[in-house]
């Protein structure tokens, strides 16, 4: 299929570091270890810091919250095991999102 991206990158994750969001660091450390070359002398320690944010932007006449705006912040900090500054990279992403709940309460 030409969707299909079967692509390792030249890196090996040795030591990961989480904070904020468990859930959310677990899945982006997983989506990461696929592209894995475990043949690469690339070795670095990756540190997920995450950061979820919600929000209610609306209310039904009872005032019970019908949907919410979802804000994730994720930066993502690969640190190289040699003793050089210019392998470290840091990366930050953000991405805010509004929901519709037929619940009173987001799904965790």
């Amino acid at each position: 299929s030409i969707y299909q991206i079967d692509q390792k990158l030249n890196i090996k994750l040795d030591e990961i570091k989480y904070s904020g969001d468990k859930k959310i660091n677990r899945q982006i450390a997983t989506g990461l270890k696929k592209y894995e070359d475990n043949n690469t002398n690339n070795i670095f320690d990756l540190i997920i810091n995450s950061d979820k944010k919600e929000s209610i932007v609306t209310k039904d006449k009872k005032g019970n919250a019908t949907s919410y705006k979802l804000t994730l912040s994720v930066n993502l900090d690969l640190k190289s095991n040699w003793e050089t500054l210019k392998s470290n990279r840091c990366r930050t992403f953000w991405q805010p999102c509004v929901a519709r709940y037929l619940s009173p309460k987001p799904p965790e």
